[in-house]
């Protein structure tokens, strides 16, 4: 019993340093204030052509709602037709942008401040357009 007494109080300081170290790495997560004011997006395409844009990212964590005060999440998935711009919650990731249905070609764009802008286009929707940030 002394021994087993002893080898819990000999792990405990190492079990305190791994759980403080995991809550360090969750803190390094989390999204200062509003969530999504990161890297800025925006689809280009004629009104009424369908698109889908699916966003990976880093993993970030949020203040979702007043009962979801640590959201995670590492991808965004936006459906939407003709053009549309936002913002995400991190300043890198990578995006797909995929033609879905409706005329014309299709074109993403991204910006970060003090980068250059990315951007890429497609009128194929077996060919998504691609553009990555990091």
């Amino acid at each position: 019993m002394m021994k087993a007494m002893a080898a819990l109080l000999a792990t405990a300081p190492a079990g305190l340093l791994a759980s403080s170290a995991l809550a360090q790495a969750s803190l390094d997560t989390d999204v200062p204030g509003p969530p999504f004011q990161g890297l800025r997006w925006a689809v280009a395409a004629p009104a009424g052509t369908g698109w889908t844009l699916a966003c990976r990212f880093r993993p970030v964590t949020y203040r979702a709602s007043p009962y979801d005060l640590h959201h995670w999440a590492n991808g965004i998935r936006l459906t939407g037709r003709g053009p549309d711009q936002g913002r995400l919650p991190g300043p890198d990731g990578r995006r797909a942008l995929t033609l879905t249905d409706g005329p014309g070609p299709i074109g993403l764009g991204l910006a970060r401040e003090g980068a250059r802008t990315v951007s890429a286009g497609t009128n194929d929707p077996a060919r998504p357009a691609r553009a990555t940030v990091f």
